[in-house]
């Protein structure tokens, strides 16, 4: 339908870039992307793999921690915010 000029832009809940893969180039997105975190204070954003790789250098200094019991939490580089996918 984008593509016929008979919708402009997509507006979805859809987390996953479903939309994009579809081939739609305007899509706004309202809770967010699976290839984005945000700062809870801010709203600044980082890529996911921030997340990741936070808990990589967590778990190597605490090799007995588990994400389901400790009490780790990722935090944005800048601002010390928690990250939120």
């Amino acid at each position: 339908m984008e593509q016929m000029g008979l919708l402009s832009t997509v507006i979805t809940q859809n987390i996953d870039s479903l939309h994009q893969r579809a081939g739609s180039n305007r899509v706004i997105e309202i809770h967010g992307t699976m290839a984005t975190a945000s700062c809870v204070n801010t709203g600044q954003q980082v890529p996911q793999s921030e997340i990741l790789r936070q808990w990589v250098e967590f778990l190597e200094s605490n090799p007995q921690s588990q994400i389901s019991t400790d009490q780790w939490v990722p935090r944005h580089p800048d601002t010390q915010g928690v990250l939120k996918p």
